[in-house]
């Protein structure tokens, strides 16, 4: 039930964090229906580049893809469905996939994240199975890590011997944190930090439904965790907290209760009552995208999208969105409005 419902759901040296204390919040577009079936990009706000279309095949289907844009406009999917690994190029055709279910060295769980690490490996951040590694190709299994995290939400290298790594650590005391640096070369977390935000209902309830991401600029670390409502920040070089922004959603659902006794059908019903944080990303001009949800079960969540300033200040908040699936530069990259699976691709930018 836990990894189900889990699939419901992503530097400035000098940053002066400046939090907006009593001012109103600006929106420049928002357009969006929130009782309209239907999701919309719309014509006001984004302007339509390409659309692209993946390819799939009989034995290649997507299902719960999380895109990276590569340095050469490739794409790297990881889709935890499907448990398997996936390149497309920019045009949509697949060059290569690979990775299948299973507990067994090399063998996938849940796998969230994959990117690249400097020396050209692949790197598979996955929900139970830790950090695995795979050859540049993906056809040889190099190791893996279980880490003291579970669950396991994302993992990015640091330097040669360094992580930085979102998830839980097991055992540790309320509130749990949710950032951690893992040291490779002793096979120890050396550093945790990001307590579980929230009050002890939404710490609870984290545990088993809980999601965190972060966005990264300069020497500034941007986070967020599914049940808050607000942006922390973090100095990128020692992980001390540089300040809050509060979030200027126009209707944040925050938990009321929360019974873990309940049963699938009550627990989806109570999931669905909800705003949940799923992906941040931080923009060229140093404002930021949050992408939010309210699941209506494991194939039809209702996806939203908040743009804000650093100050709290927003632009808009668009109801009833197709996923945001990355963003590369000012190209923003979502399911298709007008398509009902994850494999045709909308690219537009901000007006």
């Amino acid at each position: 039930m836990k990894k189900q419902l889990l699939l419901y759901a992503t530097r400035i040296p000098a940053l002066l964090v400046v939090l907006c204390v009593g001012c109103g919040p600006t929106d420049a577009h928002d357009e969006s229906d929130p009782q309209d079936p239907v999701p919309v990009l719309p014509n006001s706000v984004f302007e339509h580049v390409e659309t692209i279309l993946l390819e799939e095949n009989a034995e290649v289907v997507n299902v719960s893809p999380d895109v990276t844009v590569q340095a050469d406009g490739s794409f790297l999917i990881a889709d935890s469905r499907e448990a398997r690994i996936r390149v497309y190029d920019r045009g949509g055709n697949l060059v290569t996939q690979f990775g299948r279910k299973g507990e067994g060295p090399g063998e996938l769980g849940l796998p969230l994240k994959a990117s690249h690490r400097p020396g050209g490996s692949l790197l598979v951040a996955d929900f139970s199975r830790g950090l695995l590694e795979f050859d540049s190709s993906g056809t040889r299994f190099l190791r893996g890590t279980q880490l003291p995290i579970m669950p396991l939400y994302n993992a990015e290298q640091i330097n040669d011997n360094e992580f930085l790594v979102f998830g839980l650590r097991r055992g540790s005391p309320d509130p749990r944190p949710l950032m951690h640096i893992w040291d490779a070369q002793n096979d120890t977390v050396s550093l945790s930090f990001f307590p579980t935000p929230g009050d002890s209902l939404a710490r609870l309830a984290a545990r088993s439904f809980g999601y965190a991401d972060l966005a990264r600029r300069g020497d500034t670390i941007a986070a967020i965790a599914a049940f808050s409502d607000t942006i922390y920040l973090f100095d990128g070089s020692d992980y001390d907290p540089l300040g809050k922004v509060p979030l200027p959603m126009r209707d944040f659902k925050r938990i009321a209760t929360y019974d873990p006794t309940a049963s699938p059908l009550e627990l989806d019903k109570w999931l669905g009552e909800l705003n949940l944080l799923a992906s941040i990303h931080w923009l060229e001009d140093r404002t930021f995208l949050v992408q939010y949800q309210q699941p209506r079960g494991a194939n039809d969540n209702e996806w939203s999208l908040l743009h804000t300033t650093i100050d709290g200040r927003r632009y808009f908040d668009l109801r009833n969105t197709p996923k945001l699936l990355a963003v590369d530069g000012d190209l923003l990259f979502f399911v298709h409005p007008e398509s009902y699976t994850p494999n045709k691709w909308a690219v537009v930018r901000l007006r």
